[in-house]
């Protein structure tokens, strides 16, 4: 029991005499100018184990902010003492004596609460030391040293802000305040700061960004460039726009609007830091104008300037041969709204004299500077077409022509542009085997077709066991293929479903079918009133059920479904 009694005694003379020692709290100053540091200290003799109960304590309008702690080690006389100091960093909003929050902590498992103590704030601004106090000076700063805001030097100290209610404040805007339905405009944010050094600041990504009545597009590699400087009711602020998020706003209703509300959160530099804060963005009011009355006939919808340009690749052909034009729409504007501007020729299909396949479309568009110092977008329509000349002479289709509003000029303008006169001549004939091969006498025929004739019996009866087995693998290997290709009627009639007419047409048009192998199945399914290929294939005669199922057999063998 003795050795157990002197082991405790030896253990608890090791434990730090910490948890015993002096806890002191203090404050850096007691007296402050608006926007100065301020900094509590718990000091605690010994290195006990320390927990923070709460970071951020908020009591009156003062806020103690968590920063951290350190080891202080003083050696003495060959005496070494061990002190821990808590750091709190304490923020004030307005002028006047102020109590310190009831900050409290850990330690060693014990709860310690701060003392009762007042800080005075005066009315006067805090101006934070410059780095040539200290002796340096950054040759960045000489060369920027007509913005005291733009560059921080790596040696300035750490200096603490309260922002003002007006030293921060985020603005949209945009390239108009008033627009035509159609038009595209663009929007941006831009935060204005004074009285401090440029803080850091986003939006807030969790409340949904909205845009009522405008389709909005987010642009990238997009960034707005502004003067540094601007004077917003009666005070100077220093801009930094929000390149994250430029937008493209086009109108879709007459109407006035405010647009842009968002939440932000900005927070000081190094230079002048104050916490994170909540920023709420001021919207932008939008009037949104109705296209004038009246409108033209062929009016597109589209708002903006264009021109035309059109490309044929030869304006010399034969009948029948095909020819490719090529119609480009380009201009200021997004150019969705833009059809196919030879949609309406000929459309009853009569007295055509010639035939008109669109063939592709292609639409793209960038965002650039415009013509009149704006920015927006300009685009390109194009369309292209295989054109099938049916009659000879001179073939003359109908101009190109599109309408569209002008925003600059609020008139509707029409641009055409006329197609090259085509010039078609008659396909070359063949010319006849009788003028090609001689003339023979009659005797000569005769005598030639009856050789053949006894060349042919001869060469029947000295084969005519191979020639019947031929057959008879050619017969069965055709009854082969007829009884398994009902299956891939069966599956092609699966992925018809209830289509027709048109929309069959269409849908195997778009899965890359051969035209005219697509013309040809819907007008059999026309011819059958719409029947599936199976029961269509059960009426068919042997040859033409052997040219159904060669069609649809290359079909699935291709997988062009």
């Amino acid at each position: 029991m003795k050795y157990f009694g002197n082991l405790f005694l030896f253990i608890l003379l090791l434990i730090p005499i910490s948890i015993f020692g002096e806890i002191k709290f203090s404050l850096s100053k007691t007296v402050i100018d608006k926007g100065e540091p301020l900094y509590a200290y718990f000091e605690i003799d010994g290195s006990p184990e320390i927990e923070i109960s709460r970071k951020v304590v908020t009591q009156n309008g003062v806020t103690a902010e968590y920063i951290g702690q350190e080891d202080n080690i003083t050696a003495k006389n060959f005496e070494v003492s061990r002190k821990k100091i808590i750091k709190f960093r304490i923020l004030s909003t307005k002028p006047g004596t102020h109590q310190i929050p009831n900050i409290q902590i850990m330690v060693d498992g014990k709860q310690v609460q701060s003392q009762d103590q007042s800080f005075e704030v005066t009315n006067q601004r805090y101006n934070p030391p410059q780095a040539n106090k200290r002796g340096f000076d950054s040759i960045f700063d000489q060369f920027f040293s007509e913005d005291a805001f733009a560059f921080q030097s790596p040696f300035m100290e750490r200096g603490y802000v309260t922002p003002e209610e007006d030293d921060l404040l985020i603005r949209f805007e945009t390239s108009k305040s008033t627009i035509y339905v159609g038009e595209t405009i663009v929007g941006y944010f831009i935060l204005h700061y004074r009285n401090m050094n440029k803080p850091f600041f986003g939006r807030n990504q969790v409340v949904n960004l909205d845009f009522p009545y405008f389709v909005s597009e987010l642009l990238h590699d997009v960034n707005i460039t502004l003067p540094a400087k601007t004077d917003w009711k009666g005070s100077t602020y220093f801009l930094d726009p929000y390149n994250k998020e430029v937008y493209a706003l086009t109108a879709l209703k007459k109407g006035i609007y405010k647009i842009g509300e968002a939440k932000f959160e900005a927070e000081g530099n190094i230079a002048s830091y104050f916490p994170p804060m909540p920023l709420d963005s001021g919207t932008k009011t939008i009037e949104v104008l109705e296209l004038p009355n009246p409108k033209p006939q062929n009016f597109s919808k589209e708002v903006g300037d264009y021109d035309i340009s059109i490309s044929i690749d030869n304006t010399e052909t034969k009948q029948n041969d095909s020819i490719s034009l090529t119609v480009t729409i380009s201009g200021e504007g997004t150019g969705a709204l833009f059809k196919n501007p030879l949609g309406n020729y000929c459309q009853n299909g009569t007295d055509c004299n010639i035939s008109i396949t669109l063939i592709n479309e292609h639409k793209t568009k960038k965002f650039a500077k415009l013509k009149n110092g704006d920015y927006g977008f300009t685009s390109e329509s194009t369309f292209y077409y295989s054109l099938y000349p049916k009659k000879t002479g001179k073939l003359h289709l109908p101009d190109i022509k599109v309408t569209y509003f002008n925003p600059n000029t609020q008139v509707y303008e029409t641009k055409t542009k006329q197609v090259p006169v085509i010039n078609v001549s008659p396909k070359e004939k063949k010319e006849d085997p009788k003028n090609i091969i001689p003339d023979i006498t009659q005797y000569t025929k005769y005598a030639t077709f009856g050789a053949l004739f006894l060349f042919g019996v001869l060469i029947i009866f000295v084969f005519r066991h191979k020639i019947q087995m031929l057959v008879d693998y050619v017969l069965e290997q055709t009854n082969s293929f007829i009884a398994q290709s009902p299956s891939e009627l069966e599956y092609i009639d699966r992925i018809i479903g209830n289509k027709k007419g048109t929309l069959l047409k269409n849908y195997f048009l778009e899965k890359g079918w051969n035209r005219y192998r697509v013309n040809e199945l819907v007008d059999i399914k026309s011819h059958y009133q719409n029947a599936s290929l199976v029961s269509i294939y059960k009426q068919l005669d042997g040859k033409r059920k052997k040219y159904l199922l060669n069609m649809v057999k290359e079909l699935v063998g291709e997988e062009k479904l």
